[in-house]
């Protein structure tokens, strides 16, 4: 007759093997960064799989895994808040909080976000950002709005409801508001960022109208880059171009100055001849200010 194990730990080191990723029951590639939420009876993970993540809680009580959030819920309303197209598959950010009443905290570009999965409600922490909110020409001076650059055009979005609308709607590739110089040498490396860069632009001290630039670059001759290393999976040399003007050409890039009625949805060119510049527009190098 077999010795029956008296070993008191086998029982606690056999759950704890249960819980190993080779023999969780749920079928996922691969699990990473794991946090508890703040009733301790669940945790979240978040699961990758090629260019798909999903943020995901495991219940220990219910033994069951389930999302976190909606995801493509969330994905719309920070399309509004950002100004450009979040994709549910693909947050742009990799840890969350769950605290008080299953709130989500995260946070995108060092700024804080808390959503509302109950309410579907995002709101804008401003406490650890404000220094931030403050050195942004995109935030007016009293942090209830914001100007986005989206396809050559220029929106505004109230940060309390996230409402957005179009202020310009004649913008053109070449011929953009609000849009930084390619002369200013930076075209591509913003471009190889993939970061969305502040519009061009001055809040007036009363939040009510936007001062800005509509810069004419579609005469102005192109400057080419090559890259050479671009990456595993293709090794051909990618070519990039930009408007960029030599010296002694005859066309230049010409800039043109708008004053945006936030209010009243009016854009207003300011009655001036159009500017020829170099590696930067009048508002940026301070020779036009409220």
């Amino acid at each position: 007759m077999a010795k029956k194990n008296s070993n008191p730990y086998l029982k606690r080191y056999q759950k704890a093997e249960s819980l190993l990723p080779w023999k969780f029951k749920a079928n996922f590639q691969k699990l990473c960064t794991n946090y508890g939420c703040s009733d301790h009876s669940k945790l979240w993970f978040l699961h990758q799989q090629q260019n798909n993540k999903e943020f995901l809680i495991f219940d220990f009580k219910e033994k069951k895994v389930r999302p976190a959030f909606n995801h493509g819920n969330l994905a719309k309303i920070l399309t509004g808040a950002l100004g450009y197209t979040v994709d549910g598959s693909s947050m742009p950010f990799d840890n969350i909080a769950i605290k008080e009443n299953n709130n989500i905290h995260f946070k995108i570009d060092d700024i804080s976000w808390v959503y509302s999965e109950e309410s579907s409600i995002l709101n804008r922490q401003y406490g650890d950002s404000s220094s931030i909110i403050k050195e942004s020409p995109l935030i007016s001076p009293n942090e209830q709005l914001a100007i986005t650059f989206e396809n050559h055009n220029l929106s505004i979005w109230e940060l309390k409801t996230f409402s957005i609308k179009s202020l310009t709607l004649d913008g053109k590739k070449g011929f953009a508001y609000g849009k930084h110089p390619d002369c200013d040498t930076n075209p591509i490396t913003r471009l190889l960022s993939n970061k969305k860069t502040p519009p061009v632009g001055i809040w007036s001290k009363d939040s009510t109208k936007f001062l800005t630039t509509k810069i004419d670059e579609r005469k102005v001759n192109k400057l080419h880059l090559i890259q050479s290393v671009t990456g595993k999976d293709n090794i051909r040399p990618k070519v990039y171009q930009y408007y960029y003007p030599f010296p002694g050409e005859k066309n230049l890039p010409l800039c043109f100055i708008y004053i945006l009625d936030v209010t009243g949805g009016k854009t207003i060119k300011v009655n001036l001849p159009p500017q020829e510049i170099g590696t930067s527009d009048p508002i940026q190098s301070s020779q036009i200010w409220w």
